[in-house]
């Protein structure tokens, strides 16, 4: 243990310095304020306690005690006043408000001065205990959150690969020639394990979110592509429950952007799944983008997802975005889901600067909204926007996936910009990533790769697509190579 005594007399600290010698101490003395504040900002162990003499030239004890107080470094150490001067009350109390813990007068009692000095010694042993029992506990918590990171990698995997396979053997024996019955069993079957891979997401996320393993990106996206995406995977499935699903942009919103795309994405595809789940028969949907206002490079845009469906009573607003957890134990067994979607979506949106508004109804209906600040691509020429929106149009995905748009032109690759060529090595380095570790594979992964393709990669995209689903990863990583190469 560690002791700092400061007094202008030399007698006085060997005086102290004698008293308290019995008490095994590291003892450290100087003569003065400046002195002793630079041994305290300097030294790398701090004093357990401090004396200091009231009646110093230059800085006097009262000024080192309220530096001492101010000072992240030195705030913790108890102080103890020692003055023949001033013993007054007044002086007392102004010690007291300068930071000090005690006040004794000269000369003083050696027993009562290392009765006192034990005191704050023990008081220091006991918090020196528990931080050390705090940082073992961090460290055992730090441990196991890296164990459960592991076991969730693992499991992930482990779980992973049946689903890929009953996956992969459905979709397989889907094109096969059956009796109705059968064929309704196995889109069942398919049906369930998607489902199965969207909980799984779920929970992968969710743990990444708490191991703070998430991070936002800043890549240049066109929103163009997350509503076509958002389209091609909702039109259908709210048309066959006979629900209107509108997409409404503003002519205004630019299109062209910077952030992370694919969290935004990831935000919205959980907002119209609900709001699809949520919808009956002859219900709307609508999905709502507006430019709130323009800030020098930054647009600040509006998204809002409103429903016709079941609402939500308010008092239930703040359950709807815990995990594992829903509006009531209903909603679960009449519409399923694991309760993660909002929960991984307001930590999602809330790193990338945003939060939810809620504004529902009971009985009659939901919006979710959320604004975001977004950054702008530099302006494009006229002449490039409109070859790029020609050549969006183009390659607009026809929802069978294996009958394909015939290419337009053998120049699709001397026309493609920098932002396609950029977006498409990446979307093919992720599927060269999946196809390796042989993970599931989305349609909406491959839905968008399609989109950059030449007319020369387009005629090898069913092939692919078609190895891709029988499992056939090797092979298909061939073809994906061929691919790259053209």
């Amino acid at each position: 243990m560690n002791i700092l005594i400061v007094d202008d007399s030399t007698a006085n600290l060997l005086a102290l310095s004698n008293t308290l010698t019995d008490l095994n101490l590291t003892i450290t003395a100087t003569h003065s304020g400046e002195a002793a504040l630079k041994i305290l900002l300097k030294s790398e162990i701090l004093p357990e306690v401090a004396i200091l003499d009231v009646q110093m030239p230059m800085m006097d004890g009262y000024e080192l005690a309220k530096i001492m107080r101010s000072h992240p470094r030195t705030q913790h150490i108890p102080i103890i006043f020692l003055s023949a001067i001033y013993t007054d009350e007044w002086h007392v109390a102004l010690g007291y408000k300068s930071g000090a813990v005690d006040f004794l007068t000269k000369p003083f009692n050696p027993d009562i001065l290392r009765a006192k000095v034990n005191v704050f010694l023990d008081i220091a042993r006991y918090r020196q205990e528990n931080e050390a029992l705090i940082l073992h506990a961090k460290e055992q918590a730090d441990l196991l959150a890296i164990a459960k990171t592991e076991f969730l990698a693992n499991m992930s995997h482990e779980i992973r690969t049946p689903i890929h396979a009953i996956l992969g053997l459905s979709e397989l024996a889907l094109q096969k020639d059956t009796v109705i019955e059968t064929h309704h069993y196995l889109e069942k079957i398919n049906q369930c394990t998607l489902n199965l891979m969207c909980i799984l997401n779920d929970i992968l996320d969710s743990s990444k979110l708490e191991a703070g393993s998430i991070h936002i990106e800043f890549v240049e996206f066109n929103l163009d592509f997350i509503l076509q995406s958002l389209s091609n995977l909702f039109s259908d499935n709210a048309a066959e429950k006979g629900i209107k699903f509108e997409i409404e942009i503003s002519p205004d919103v630019p299109r062209d952007l910077i952030g992370d795309g694919y969290k935004l994405q990831q935000i919205l595809t959980n907002l119209i799944r609900n709001a699809v789940n949520f919808t009956s028969e002859d219900g709307t949907i609508i999905f709502r983008i507006t430019l709130q206002r323009m800030e020098k490079q930054k647009a600040r845009l509006l998204f809002s997802v409103i429903d016709t469906g079941i609402g939500l009573s308010s008092d239930k607003y703040e359950a709807i975005f815990q995990p594992f957890s829903q509006s009531d134990g209903s909603i679960t067994r009449r519409f399923g889901g694991t309760g993660l979607g909002l929960s991984i979506s307001q930590k999602l949106l809330q790193m990338m600067g945003g939060e939810f508004v809620v504004q529902c109804v009971l009985g009659e209906g939901c919006c979710f909204s959320f604004e975001l600040s977004l950054d702008v691509q530099m302006e494009k020429s006229a002449h490039s926007k409109k070859e790029e929106r020609q050549l969006i149009e183009a390659k607009k995905f026809n929802k069978s996936m294996l009958n394909f748009p015939a290419s337009s032109s053998s120049k699709d690759s001397a026309r493609r910009t920098p932002d396609e060529i950029k977006a498409l090595n990446k979307i093919m380095a992720e599927l060269e990533e999946l196809l390796e570790g042989k993970d599931f594979i989305s349609d909406r992964l491959l839905d968008t790769l399609k989109l950059y393709l030449n007319s020369n990669q387009i005629q090898l995209f069913s092939k692919l697509y078609k190895l891709i689903r029988n499992i056939r990863y090797d092979d298909a990583r061939k073809i994906l190579k061929q691919m790259v190469e053209l």
